[in-house]
């Protein structure tokens, strides 16, 4: 830090007051905060004791309030370092409301990144003027230097932090989940859609994810409100998708460029089933921007709009969460905020991943955990994951004639594990238990 006298060090005191006293007001506001500040972002070293301090009890099932909060700084030796219990009570009456939170917390985080940003300057001219290194390796390690103010946290505790959260919150959704079937009575012996549950459905390309979630969605929607986040297709590609399996009819014949050469008989077919699907509850959300916070922001807003009971995220490894130079933790986080936000807007969120190339190499094409591209995290924040191969085409991509698929349950939280058989007709985008097509 810079010791002109004259120049005065950014901080923000009163925003880091008003925090630490809407957490008291509000002790849920502290999910949203931690996405956005961390306890060395804080200035004054008495706040910072208390923010980490509120962090660790929320981890738990405890309310955080004055006495939970004394009795706890109590225990670890450190109330008299924080100010007494006196500061504790002063900041239960800094604001009136929580409303203004996630603002704080932001102002707090500016003027976090002020200091380092100062801080990093010195360090950058230090090594300037000494010239120890190569001119290369100084830039390599300036380069560090800003990669690691841009991802604030250890990726490891921020996740971390993440997912105890939302480990929390699902628990106080126990009991009084709603629960939705899957249109497959097989499938429904294993899982069905559960309000706070991330399902991930894992598949190589080709293998009919994106067929197997428009099936779900289809069936799901006629009772119930679902969104489809789209980032691969243009919205009338699903459309058509939909259509064609809703009619059983060939996905080249109801194409509006086909309109002109078919059939009566089919296009009173194609009619009928436009009528089914245009009654559905069903939205898309149709994602140019492949940024994963812009992704959010939209999902909230639809769910804001209307309760959504049924959100399919096509896919995760389309979407980008910038700060991170190691992918494994990209994922991680993403997921990991997926799961807390299934449980934030009370629904299920069926979220289709890419299986990495090892599944290929080992016999039989038998896919596994370990095989969800990117981060086994996925295994540990998904409530039921759920594996997607053909038994008919191995590892090459599903012909045009009936395959037959297996559903490989590899993890259910709350249930069995095991495998179903479905038939999948590319030609016509339907997924179908044996005897119901």
């Amino acid at each position: 830090m810079v010791d002109n006298p004259n120049i005065k060090i950014p901080a923000n005191l009163e925003a880091e007051e008003a925090l630490l006293g809407s957490i008291f007001i509000k002790p849920d506001c502290l999910a949203d905060v931690m996405e956005l500040v961390e306890p060395n972002d804080f200035y004054k070293n008495n706040y910072k004791l208390i923010f980490s301090e509120m962090i660790d009890i929320y981890k738990t099932t405890m309310i955080i309030d004055s006495l939970v909060l004394l009795n706890s700084l109590r225990k670890k030796g450190i109330l008299d370092e924080v100010g007494g219990e006196q500061i504790i009570y002063d900041l239960t009456d800094v604001v009136p409301t929580a409303a203004n939170a996630k603002t704080y917390a932001q102002l707090i985080k500016d003027t976090s990144i002020q200091r380092k940003i100062i801080d990093m300057g010195t360090k950058i001219a230090e090594m300037g003027y000494k010239g120890y290194d190569a001119g290369e390796l100084m830039i390599q390690k300036i380069e560090n230097m800003l990669y690691k103010l841009s991802t604030n946290q250890s990726s490891d505790e921020r996740i971390s932090i993440l997912q105890s959260v939302a480990n929390r919150k699902e628990r106080k959704l126990m009991g009084i989940q709603k629960s939705i079937l899957t249109p497959y009575k097989g499938l429904n012996e294993f899982i069905n859609f559960r309000q706070g549950w991330l399902i991930t459905i894992g598949a190589r390309p080709g293998m009919g994810k994106t067929a197997f979630a428009l099936n779900l969605l289809r069936h799901t929607a006629r009772g119930n409100n679902v969104l489809y986040v789209n980032m691969e297709m243009e919205n009338s590609e699903v459309i058509e998708r939909m259509i064609a399996a809703e009619g059983n009819i060939a996905l080249t014949l109801v194409k509006e460029e086909s309109w002109n050469s078919i059939d009566e008989s089919i296009r009173k077919k194609v009619e009928l089933a436009e009528d089914k699907i245009g009654k559905l509850n069903f939205e898309q959300l149709d994602v140019t921007n492949l940024s994963f916070e812009y992704i959010i922001n939209n999902i909230k807003k639809a769910v804001k709009e209307q309760k959504r009971d049924l959100i399919v995220v096509d896919f995760l490894q389309m979407m980008s969460q910038p700060g991170y130079q190691n992918k494994t933790y990209e994922i991680q986080y993403m997921v990991t905020r997926l799961k807390l936000l299934s449980v934030e807007l009370n629904t299920c969120i069926v979220l289709l991943s890419q299986l990495n190339r090892e599944v290929e190499t080992r016999p039989g094409n038998n896919p596994i955990m370990a095989d969800l591209k990117d981060s086994g995290a996925i295994e540990q924040s998904s409530n039921v994951i759920i594996l997607l191969s053909s038994t008919d085409s191995g590892c090459g991509e599903i012909g045009t004639s009936n395959a037959k698929l297996e559903l490989k349950i590899a993890k259910n939280r709350k249930g069995k594990t095991g495998k179903m058989n479905l038939f999948y007709n590319k030609e016509t985008q339907n997924i179908y238990e044996e005897g119901t097509q």
